[in-house]
């Protein structure tokens, strides 16, 4: 996802680091995000790493409602390496996706986050054929103000679209890589000969009931180190 790539880079957060190692924390106006961000905050911690912390609009936060994994989870018994693409020669991801096809559109985050709950689904049904892909063209249509655009979007105003409106599978609408309105024929359509295309009311949606971020240290390797 673009968002979590912007602040995340370790070049990119040493040198945002690097020149603000004399102060608490410093604050960035970025204009790609200027439509689901306020601002981006790299603030120094003590253990040696920068954390840059994004604060976004719109209302949008995590919905937690059971223990956090790191709650109960001793990571000390955590396997040293894990795959699932291959577990015990099983992958149980879902196929990966172009977002710059068939015309450029600025969508990784709506294509990270529901590639993430596909994956999610296709790992609690243990692998069972048919993948569930959400659409992706349904979140640009309809999600706009909650989460993006094809300029840019929020992996968190996705998993809220889920969990408060619910999300059609890729049958319903495929993608196109552009941003449309948000009309029933834009959220569940079917097409014929002679017809033409009409909207469909009767399908399934798929929903989250909770939802965060990782929030993941990035060492910082210069200015940032030096300064703490």
């Amino acid at each position: 996802m673009l968002s979590a790539w912007c602040v995340s880079t370790p070049a990119w957060t040493a040198r945002w680091c690097e020149g603000r190692a004399g102060v608490a924390a410093a604050s960035l106006a970025c204009p790609l995000f200027a439509a689901t961000h306020s601002s981006f905050t790299c603030s120094r911690r003590a253990c040696g790493y920068c954390v840059v912390q994004i604060r976004r609009v719109g209302g949008v936060r995590e919905l937690v409602k059971s223990p956090r994994p790191q709650d109960y989870i001793d990571p000390l018994k955590l396997p040293t390496t894990w795959d699932w693409r291959n577990v015990s020669g099983i992958n149980y991801l879902t196929l990966s996706l172009n977002q710059h096809i068939p015309q450029y559109c600025g969508s990784c985050w709506a294509h990270g986050s529901t590639s993430s709950v596909a994956d999610r689904l296709k790992i609690m049904r243990k692998g069972a054929w048919p993948d569930i892909l959400p659409s992706i063209q349904v979140i640009l249509n309809c999600a706009t103000q909650t989460a993006g655009s094809c300029d840019g979007g929020d992996d968190i105003g996705v998993y809220q679209f889920f969990n408060q409106v619910g999300i059609p599978d890729v049958t319903c609408q495929q993608y196109k890589a552009v941003d449309q309105d948000c009309t029933p024929i834009n959220v569940c359509r079917t097409c014929s000969p002679t017809a033409g295309c009409s909207a469909v009311t009767n399908y399934t949606k798929y929903y989250v009931s909770e939802y965060s971020s990782v929030r993941v240290c990035s060492p910082c390797t210069h200015g940032c180190v030096h300064g703490l």
